[in-house]
């Protein structure tokens, strides 16, 4: 006997279904699952040095650096306990929305990700010398695919990143809904930096450069 639910039969399976995942989400509860558009930096670890500074807009968060010194500007999002175990054996996906420019011949440096994509252990975007490279990193071995060269003339670009990683098979890499990138190879396993779930710093290489990365809205999801 099916269930009646808003005046329509519903079979128990797909009531139970719809049940178990988050209102106006494709998620169901028992995994992890954060969303922000940055209404406030509550539950963020913020840095600014030398000039690197974190800015609170009304719709978006922004990481500035001013030319005078070697700056850095970040955030990360990485919770102390999760009842979902975080790990990358399981399936994870990040995605975002993001502004990045510069109007002076710069080399800025940023890494736009999840987990460690400098030293240790991620997926994501790595950005230097005005070319915009897909990454994974496995302890600190890393393989990046270029995607996009924006030169060093000044960039302005506003893009739409979804990273998925699919535990030992790849990491496809879609830039405004098409795919761009897929990688096989340094895909991180186990649980190191798996709990630093969003990691997004900018540097400048030089004291004259100067940019400013803006995102949106940022969701990490990993499957329980």
């Amino acid at each position: 006997m099916p269930n009646l639910f808003l005046g329509f039969p519903v079979s128990r399976a797909a009531f139970a279904e719809v049940a178990g995942r988050a209102p106006g989400h494709p998620w169901p509860f028992e995994d992890f699952y954060y969303r922000s558009h940055f209404e406030s930096l509550d539950g963020l670890l913020i840095q600014g040095t030398n000039g690197g500074s974190v800015y609170l807009g009304d719709t978006y968060l922004a990481l500035i650096i001013v030319p005078g010194a070697v700056a850095v500007a970040s955030f990360k999002k990485k919770p102390s306990y999760s009842l979902v175990p975080l790990t990358w054996d399981k399936k994870r996906t990040l995605s975002f929305r993001t502004r990045f420019y510069s109007t002076v011949d710069s080399s800025m440096e940023a890494w736009l990700g999840t987990g460690d994509l400098k030293f240790g252990s991620g997926i994501g975007l790595y950005f230097k010398d005005g070319i915009l490279y897909a990454r994974t990193n496995k302890s600190g071995a890393n393989t990046d695919i270029l995607i996009e060269d924006f030169g060093l003339a000044g960039f302005d670009f506003t893009r739409k990143f979804v990273i998925k990683l699919t535990p030992t098979v790849d990491v496809k890499f879609y830039l405004d809904d098409i795919l761009v990138a897929t990688i096989i190879t340094n895909l991180p396993t186990g649980s190191t930096n798996a709990n630093t779930t969003a990691w997004f710093e900018l540097k400048n290489v030089s004291t004259t450069d100067a940019g400013n990365f803006r995102i949106s809205y940022l969701d990490i999801y990993q499957k329980a």
